[in-house]
């Protein structure tokens, strides 16, 4: 037969019990909060290392660039592969290099009439006019069926450029626009790449550009470099 605890007892357990708490609740509690703050400083490093590759990702694409103060501009190549299904096979067109050869645009081994109609159907853009980098320069070219209206340009290659993109830090958001027509705000699209950006910082250095990103989470700062070219 049982008995039970007597209230001495249970008195006597309790008491051992409540001491094993206090010792162990400080523990418990730092190795919550070491666990916490880990936790904190990994969410900070993965948004850091998402805003770094989408900036990689841009400005692998940029020509032209133009470093300011926590931020940059330039012109974006285009260089996005499409694809284009012909006698039931499918095909990768690429429309990077351009040719200027008697008036009319051609590109080797692409499509270029293809890839000018994606260009148009991507930014609802239906002027019949294309912008490219000659000579350093940003020039526009208006079109009809595939043919320069005003040939005013020598033969040679060409870039064919997509669009102008302005990327910068502004009240810890990274902010970046994006102009289809370079000399005009028409068809701009804007966004935010990232929040809680504490510095931006791009600099070149060679042939080399050095990106440097931080963010801060209760006053510790975490930083992340790359070099993008």
């Amino acid at each position: 037969m049982k008995r039970a605890f007597s209230l001495l007892e249970m008195t006597i357990a309790m008491a051992v019990f409540s001491i094993l708490i206090a010792l162990v609740a400080p523990i418990l509690r730092e190795f919550y909060l070491l666990h916490f703050k880990a936790l904190r400083q990994n969410e900070a490093m993965l948004d850091l290392n998402i805003a770094l590759m989408s900036v990689d990702k841009l400005f692998s694409h940029c020509v032209q660039v133009r470093i300011y103060n926590e931020g940059f501009h330039c012109a974006l190549r285009d260089e996005e592969s499409v694809f284009d299904l012909e006698n039931h096979k499918l095909f990768l067109r690429n429309s990077s290099l351009i040719l200027d050869k008697n008036g009319t645009l051609y590109s080797p081994k692409s499509d270029f009439k293809l890839a000018l109609q994606n260009r148009w159907d991507l930014f609802a853009d239906k002027e019949k006019k294309i912008y490219i980098l000659k000579d350093g320069k940003i020039q526009t070219l208006s079109l009809e069926n595939g043919k320069i209206l005003a040939p005013n340009l020598s033969g040679g290659i060409f870039i064919l450029l997509q669009a102008g993109l302005d990327l910068r830090l502004e009240d810890g958001i990274l902010k970046y626009e994006l102009r289809p027509r370079f000399f005009s705000d028409a068809l701009m699209q804007n966004g935010i790449m990232a929040e809680r950006i504490t510095r931006f910082t791009l600099r070149k250095q060679g042939e080399n550009f050095f990106l440097k990103i931080c963010t801060q989470d209760e006053g510790v700062e975490y930083c992340l470099e790359k070099i993008l070219r």
